[in-house]
């Protein structure tokens, strides 16, 4: 039973991550931007 507990929880917690993972990777274009803009050199 302990077992069925653990594994529930750590079901729970991974659909958690995933989701927010989900969530946050919808600004796909601005992270994008920020790579981008790391690679360039700067401007005087």
């Amino acid at each position: 039973m302990r077992e069925i507990v653990i594994a529930a929880l750590l079901t729970i917690a991974a659909v958690g991550f995933i989701a927010a993972a989900l969530l946050r990777g919808n600004g796909g274009p601005s992270a994008t931007h920020t790579y981008e803009t790391a690679r360039k050199p700067p401007t005087n």
